[in-house]
């Protein structure tokens, strides 16, 4: 299951709503670095990983699926 389609289930959505921030949300301060490319699917999995590690903190009797760095020794 990705995690769009598990975070768009209604359940899953009523238990993050207390942890998203709301929206809109603006910072009046410039960047101070731009980012350099746009390495979407690098961000996306760092957003994977920081949700899945605190979906384990609040409940470590959850089964979580295999991790994207399991797959890399295949890969190389």
């Amino acid at each position: 299951m990705s995690l769009p389609s598990f975070v768009s289930m209604p359940d899953v959505k009523a238990k993050l709503k207390p942890i998203r921030p709301k929206l809109p949300r603006k910072l009046h301060t410039p960047l101070k670095v731009a980012p350099r490319r746009k390495r979407y699917t690098l961000v996306g999995t760092a957003f994977d990983y920081l949700l899945r590690f605190e979906l384990q903190r609040r409940a470590p009797h959850a089964i979580s699926e295999a991790w994207a760095a399991e797959y890399a020794p295949e890969i190389i």
